[in-house]
């Protein structure tokens, strides 16, 4: 995995998994982000590209891309989404 896939990895696991409101990404009652409002909103460069690249060298396959929509699961996501 690449540096880029890496740094890709640890910003989508903080934001999705802990900290979603650190840039004012709202998740669903499911935690599921929309990729539109993820892409626009990141700290770092990413594209729709990227995510899936990202979710292909997953190992533990905690991204999960859905239409327009991603979140990582399984696993602790932020405290809103537990059940």
């Amino acid at each position: 995995m690449t540096s880029a896939l890496k740094d890709t990895s640890k910003f989508l696991s903080y934001v999705l998994r802990h900290k979603p409101d650190a840039i004012g990404l709202t998740l669903d009652p499911e935690g599921w982000a929309d990729i539109e409002e993820l892409i626009a909103k990141s700290d770092i460069p990413i594209t729709l590209d990227l995510l899936h690249e990202v979710y292909d060298h997953q190992t533990r396959y905690r991204n999960r891309p859905r239409q327009q929509r991603f979140r990582f699961a399984p696993g602790h996501r932020h405290s809103r989404h537990r059940p």
